[in-house]
């Protein structure tokens, strides 16, 4: 008889794992996660390279349908970046389906020398 009860124990406690099993696997069917690109810090392409009389660091985050470029100017002197400077990044997919095309840079009120291009991907 305390075999028995124990026996029925043991599979009303499987019965209820799988009831959870089962409702969690339902819940992630019915409310699957967003697909994202990226997610976390943009991924440095360039750090303080010079480039002319600047140092750049260009800075990278990906998305589906886009991505955001900033890109950090500074003077080799460390003077501030003039205003009126414009920054324009230059795009050419590898397999050719479309011409180079450039996109300018929105200056940030923040930072010295810093510009975000958004720039749209297909």
């Amino acid at each position: 008889m305390l075999r028995m009860h124990h026996l029925w124990a043991r599979g009303a406690v499987g019965l209820i794992g799988a009831g959870l099993l089962l409702g969690i696997l339902l819940l992630e069917l019915a409310f699957p996660p967003s697909a994202q690109a990226h997610s976390g810090a943009p991924y440095p392409i360039l750090v303080e390279s010079p480039v002319g009389p600047y140092v750049v660091t260009v800075l990278a985050d990906p998305d589906v349908g886009g991505g955001t470029f900033t890109v950090e100017l500074a003077l080799v002197g460390g003077q501030a970046v003039p205003e009126g400077t414009t920054v324009t990044l230059w795009v050419r997919p590898q397999d050719g389906h479309r011409e180079e095309a450039g996109y300018d840079g929105r200056r940030q009120p923040e930072g010295m020398g810093t510009f975000v291009v958004e720039i749209p991907f297909d």
